[in-house]
């Protein structure tokens, strides 16, 4: 199976961000510099990946410094982290915005077969393909995005210079799956489901009803626009996705993580996945950590100032990725 990203043109005949709306709902959460407007948008290009049409946000400054792939959660898509993007831009970066198969724009034949490990080779292939450039990565992954984020800088082709995350989240712990799963029981099951036959395990799912998706934000108006965003938080994962999400082992222990400095960017106020859960990964890590609470901030960090916080951590770390 062939899982390069080549050099991404954009195509014709797919949908664009233009032809949706849901991404819109967010951008009045997030200060002015950093909101997506008709101004300020990224080159839209798609990318075949094993049996995939991956679709991307390119967002490109002259002579960049490198390049920050970044990484939705379950609920979320690339656009949702354009104004992530935009902080990125002006510090003299690219960024690049992948919608993983089953959300956003990405084109999935057969759903039902998509699990865990193909969001980690896409990342990879990702990192892989802006690394060839010969400037520094750095992988920033929200919620999900953000184990995503490790496991994908474990693999040496990634050659990930920093990772970026706002949780760090290891569901073989009860407590994460407790934390991540809708009800206690489905958090407790969610292994015995894996016997399940294929064709249960194909079922497709609201995601709201995996997870608990009115935790996203303490300001009910976040929560709205996620469940009503079709290619995100209002989608339909197999049931076998979130199955072998729970039973997904970090790429490599974080005792042997070595690859990269990580920076974890926890929401303080995060009632989701609380911030005890990240920070004891985290602290368990190998290579250099700094561990960032972001003051006020919800599962998804639009409030101050936390968000300030997350730009000024995100600033330092960019600084050091790009020294030789």
């Amino acid at each position: 199976m062939c899982c390069t990203f080549r050099a991404m043109t954009t195509t014709t005949g797919r949908r664009s961000y233009d032809d949706v709306d849901g991404w819109r709902a967010y951008q009045r959460f997030f200060p002015p510099d950093l909101r997506v407007a008709e101004a300020a948008r990224p080159v839209e290009v798609w990318e075949p990946w094993g049996g995939y049409d991956v679709h991307v946000d390119a967002w490109r400054v002259a002579a960049p410094r490198g390049t920050v792939v970044l990484l939705h959660g379950a609920g979320g898509h690339g656009r949702l982290l354009g104004p992530l993007a935009r902080a990125v831009n002006a510090l003299g970066w690219d960024a690049v915005a992948p919608d993983l198969p089953l959300f956003g724009l990405t084109r999935v034949p057969a759903p039902w077969r998509v699990r865990y490990a193909d969001w980690v080779r896409v990342a990879v292939d990702a990192a892989a393909a802006e690394g060839a450039a010969g400037r520094p990565v750095v992988l920033l992954g929200l919620s999900v995005g953000g184990r995503l984020a490790y496991d994908a800088a474990a693999d040496p082709r990634a050659h990930a210079a920093a990772v970026v995350a706002s949780n760090l989240l290891d569901p073989r712990v009860p407590a994460v799956r407790r934390a991540a799963a809708r009800t206690a029981l489905l958090a407790e099951t969610a292994g015995l489901a894996a016997l399940l036959p294929r064709r249960l395990l194909g079922l497709r799912v609201p995601v709201r009803w995996l997870t608990r998706l009115s935790r996203m934000s303490a300001d009910p108006a976040v929560v709205a626009a996620c469940a009503a965003d079709a290619q995100g938080g209002g989608g339909r994962v197999p049931l076998g996705f979130f199955v072998d999400w729970t039973r997904s082992a970090p790429a490599v222990e974080p005792e042997q993580f070595r690859a990269c400095p990580v920076l974890l960017v926890q929401p303080a106020a995060d009632t989701w996945t609380p911030p005890a859960l990240s920070v004891d990964f985290a602290r368990r890590i190998a290579a250099d950590t700094r561990v960032v609470l972001l003051e006020r901030a919800g599962h998804l960090p639009v409030e101050q100032p936390g968000l300030d916080q997350l730009r000024a951590a995100l600033a330092e770390t960019l600084e050091l990725a790009a020294r030789p």
